[in-house]
């Protein structure tokens, strides 16, 4: 029997669809604007496939990104939705896929994933950081707290307090110095520029330009979001993006960005963020940052964040690229498949 890999450009749309749906029922709009959407402009393959006998027998997905480091940038990709037809053949034809994919792609960033996934990366990674990525977590309302408690005692959903649960437990500070401060809905334009500009600090992270945020997230369709910033002129010292599904049920992602030295006005972004979550009925708000961004952790805990867990990076570099092998000192749920994985 025949087995290929291609990228995904020599496979008719409609058989990735399937597929993707077969394998775990992503709909039709959500693949498209992951892996077709023009409006990324991007030329290199968003995935590859493994066909057998002219069918998909396994895929394995990429989001392109720019990576930075100092006076350097390379081309690397997040891995994601990684599926095999038949997962109890042993996983052979998924490795194959994968290892092809290192080679192909010549550099790769994953961050997380589950312990089997995580087992396997760690044995091909070029490097892994087991602790690389802090997780961030507010409550914003009792139910919240009460539904934690549910799931670790095992309670049925049915075991509810009604309008109780609505209530709010966050008393929220007042912004300082007085500073003026927007909410827009969707991927602000000053929020973008921010975020982009911080790409090249110090450090080793993902830059973003304001094209590509208005994809990942503008256009994602599974998502709302608004922007919060310092109103300032010509550059805002700092910014957030939040954003939820568009049919969730309360949780909110956020990305913090500030520049330096700018530690008020972030803080003063967050209360306004949160406040702005309350009055449109969200009920938690959870934040991914990098083990190495100390500055960032500190704002949040002085918001009222609470650590939630960390998770694996694994950095992937192929050995005839010569592309850095470092640990991304700053990281936000904008990276890797962590999107709209609430």
């Amino acid at each position: 029997m025949s087995i290929s890999i291609e990228p995904l450009d020599r496979v008719a749309p409609a058989e990735v669809h399937a597929f993707l749906a077969a394998q775990a029922g992503i709909p039709q709009s959500v693949v498209h604007w992951k892996y077709y959407d023009p409006a990324l402009e991007c030329t290199r393959s968003r995935g590859f496939v493994l066909l057998r006998a002219g069918k998909i027998h396994a895929f394995y997905g990429l989001i392109p990104f720019t990576m930075v480091a100092r006076d350097r940038a390379w081309e690397s990709a997040w891995p994601c939705d990684w599926y095999v037809d038949d997962p109890g053949s042993g996983g052979a034809a998924g490795l194959i896929l994968l290892k092809h994919v290192i080679k192909e792609t010549g550099h790769m960033v994953h961050i997380g994933g589950s312990d089997v996934t995580r087992k396997i990366y760690a044995r091909l990674a070029s490097k892994t950081v087991e602790d690389g990525a802090v997780r961030f977590y507010l409550s914003l309302r009792l139910g919240d707290l009460l539904r934690r408690v549910r799931r670790r005692l095992s309670l049925p959903d049915w075991v509810q307090l009604g309008p109780v649960e609505r209530l709010r437990i966050r008393k929220l500070r007042r912004p300082e110095d007085g500073q003026a401060i927007r909410i827009v809905e969707g991927v602000a334009e000053p929020v973008a520029g921010l975020a982009g500009d911080l790409s090249s600090s110090p450090g080793c992270s993902a830059r973003y330009d304001s094209r590509y945020l208005e994809w990942l997230v503008g256009r994602c369709p599974s998502l709302q979001s608004f922007s919060c910033y310092v109103d300032a002129d010509p550059l805002i010292p700092a910014g957030a993006l939040f954003w939820s599904e568009t049919d969730g049920n309360g949780t909110w992602r956020l990305a913090l960005w500030g520049r330096k030295d700018a530690t008020t006005e972030q803080a003063n972004v967050l209360t306004a963020g949160i406040r702005e979550l309350l009055a449109r009925g969200g009920r938690s708000v959870e934040s991914l940052v990098a083990r190495l961004d100390r500055e960032t952790s500190a704002i949040l805990a002085e918001s009222g964040f609470v650590e939630r867990g960390r998770s694996p990076l694994h950095v992937f570099a192929a050995a005839d690229n010569g592309t850095p092998v470092e640990e991304l000192s700053r990281m936000t749920f904008l990276d890797g498949d962590n999107l709209n994985l609430f």
